[in-house]
């Protein structure tokens, strides 16, 4: 058995489930397990995430959402590793979150239950752990039920992110006691206006987030933007 299994959500780029296989087995050094759950909206890009997770024995599930709508991906891939699954410990990452350098989770964990990054919803100043760097103990999270969808503003405009609803497994006192995270971004090309989803990758301690993977944001010259990326990601 596994002590920490880590639930990623792919989305159409097959490069970056076969870059995090890779990546997660050589850094993390926590006895692990990571479990693929496939949203990709594209069939070729999912039946070569399938093909990539059969090679390096990584459990695979392809989910088929309404609209392969990102938080109903998240809430599927909860239940089956809080009601299905038998590691003390579970987290999720997005498919472009990588380890850079040999880490471990389950200690960092283990000072308060969770290891995140917080966010927080505008309107109501509520606090919530960002859904794409989450890691917890089951005992910490005990009866209380993970929820990946977004806060309902009165405002559509005022809706809140994918899992601002999990507010309330924290609050802001606990998590200034999480274990300290270093936090900041690094440039992968010259800056420009569209922000850090078109020019820079965000820093998270040991852990890379290149962002904008999936290309839910459009950017100049998506393709360049990738190279870089995935050069970036190939020399760790």
């Amino acid at each position: 058995m596994a002590d920490l299994t880590i639930a990623t959500i792919a989305y159409n780029k097959p490069w970056a489930i076969s870059e995090q296989i890779r990546l997660f087995n050589k850094h993390l050094v926590d006895n692990h397990v990571l479990y693929v759950f496939d949203n990709s909206s594209e069939v070729g890009a999912s039946q070569s995430i399938e093909r990539i997770c059969g090679i390096q024995n990584v459990r695979y599930t392809r989910l088929i959402t309404s609209k392969h709508y990102h938080h109903e991906a998240l809430n599927v891939a909860a239940h089956t590793l809080t009601e299905h699954c038998t590691s003390p410990y579970i987290g999720f990452v997005d498919h472009d979150v990588f380890p850079t350098t040999s880490t471990n989770l389950i200690n960092k964990i283990n000072k308060t239950g969770f290891l995140t990054v917080g966010q927080r919803h505008t309107p109501t100043q509520k606090l919530y752990p960002w859904p794409g760097f989450f890691f917890m103990s089951k005992e910490w999270l005990a009866e209380r039920k993970l929820n990946f969808d977004g806060i309902k503003g009165k405002l559509k405009r005022d809706d809140g992110d994918t899992g601002s609803m999990n507010h309330h497994l924290f609050s802001n006192e606990t998590f200034d006691l999480m274990y300290p995270l270093s936090h900041g971004y690094e440039n992968v090309r010259v800056s420009d206006t569209y922000g850090i989803q078109s020019y820079g990758i965000e820093l998270i301690g040991d852990f890379i987030h290149l962002t904008n993977t999936s290309g839910w944001m459009s950017i100049p010259n998506p393709s360049e933007r990738e190279r870089l990326v995935q050069e970036r990601i190939a020399a760790l």
